[in-house]
C-alpha cells in the first residue's frame, strides 16, 4: 500500500517531469474527497445557518481567481512547488493543496466576519464580499505575474481565442434559454448561471487552444481520453460546454432549495473557473 501511495501519489507532485501529474488512480481518489467535502461543508453550512444565495456565490469569486494565479505563479517557480513543515512535505501550491489552501484561507475570514458581525450570517456575506480582501490579494498576485511576463503578438491572439469562444458558449447558453425558458425565467440565479457556464466554456476553450496552437499537453485522464475518442482537443470545450448547459438546466428542473441551486452552480463554477484562468493565464505568460 506504501509503495502504491508513493508510485501514484507522491511521485506524480514530486516529479512532475518524470511522472504524469493525473493517472486513473489518483484522479478518482481527489474526486471522491472533492465530492465527500462539498457535502460535509454544505451540511456545515446548513447546520450553521450560513446562507447560500448569490451573495455566497459572488464573496468566493475572487477566492478562484487567487487560487489559479497563484498556481501560475507556482508554474512560473516564483512560488516553491513543496514545503516542509516539521519534517513533513506539503504541496500548497499545486493541486490539490491549492483547493485546500483557499479554502483554509476563506474559513478564517469568514470566521472573522463572523466575529464581527456579531453572529448576523447575512452581515457576514455582506463583509466578506465588501472586505476587499479577496480582490487585494488578486490584484497582488497580478504584479506578481508581471515579474514573469513573456507576451508575444501570438499570446494574445490565442487568449483572444479563448475569450471568443467562452463568450461563443455563453452565446449559446442565452439562446438555448430563450427557447426553452422564455417565459419561466429565473432572475435571482440569472448570472450565477451565466457564470457557470461561462466558466466551463472558458475551461473547455483554454484546453482546446493551449493543446491545438500552444504546444501544451493535457495532463488529465478524463480530458486526454475525450481527445483519444474523438480525434481532437476541441471536443472537450463542446463537453464542458454541453456538461455546464445540462447541469444549469437540470437544476432549474431538480433543485431541492435555493441554496441547493446556489451551492451546485458554486461548485461547477470552481472547477471550471480555477483551471481555466490558469491555463489562460499560461498561455498568455508562456509559463
Amino acid at each position: 500500500m506504501i509503495n502504491f501511495i508513493d508510485e501514484y501519489f507522491v511521485k506524480p507532485m514530486q516529479y512532475p517531469d518524470m511522472y504524469a501529474p493525473y493517472n486513473i488512480f489518483n484522479t478518482s481518489i481527489y474526486a471522491a474527497i472533492a465530492l465527500l467535502a462539498a457535502y460535509l461543508i454544505y451540511k456545515y453550512l446548513a447546520a450553521k445557518k450560513i446562507p447560500v444565495n448569490p451573495q455566497f456565490f459572488n464573496a468566493l469569486l475572487p477566492y478562484i481567481f487567487l487560487g489559479a494565479i497563484m498556481r501560475v505563479i507556482q508554474d512560473a517557480n516564483i512560488l516553491p512547488r513543496s514545503l516542509d513543515i516539521l519534517g513533513f512535505t506539503i504541496y500548497p501550491f499545486i493541486t490539490p493543496g491549492i483547493y485546500v489552501l483557499m479554502f483554509a484561507l476563506l474559513a478564517v475570514i469568514y470566521k472573522v466576519s463572523k466575529e464581527s458581525a456579531k453572529g448576523d450570517s447575512a452581515l457576514m456575506l455582506r463583509k466578506v464580499r465588501d472586505s476587499g480582501i479577496g480582490i487585494a490579494a488578486v490584484m497582488l498576485a497580478i504584479l506578481a505575474l508581471n515579474g514573469i511576463s513573456r507576451v508575444a503578438i501570438s499570446h494574445i491572439l490565442q487568449l483572444a481565442g479563448i475569450l471568443l469562444l467562452a463568450g461563443l458558449g455563453l452565446l449559446a447558453f442565452e439562446l438555448i434559454k430563450s427557447r426553452i425558458y422564455n417565459k419561466r425565467e429565473t432572475p435571482e440565479f440569472k448570472n450565477l448561471e451565466r457564470t457557470t457556464v461561462l466558466s466551463q466554456a472558458l475551461d473547455g476553450a483554454a484546453t482546446f487552444i493551449g493543446v491545438a496552437f500552444g504546444g501544451y499537453s493535457e495532463q488529465h485522464v478524463v480530458a486526454n481520453t475525450l481527445f483519444g475518442f474523438f480525434g481532437s482537443p476541441f471536443a472537450f470545450y463542446l463537453v464542458k460546454l454541453v456538461f455546464a448547459l445540462a447541469i444549469v438546466f437540470a437544476l432549474r428542473r431538480e433543485a431541492e432549495s435555493p441554496s441547493e441551486h446556489v451551492y451546485v452552480l458554486a461548485l461547477i463554477t470552481i472547477f471550471g473557473l480555477a483551471p481555466g484562468t490558469r491555463d489562460a493565464l499560461r498561455l498568455f505568460f508562456s509559463v
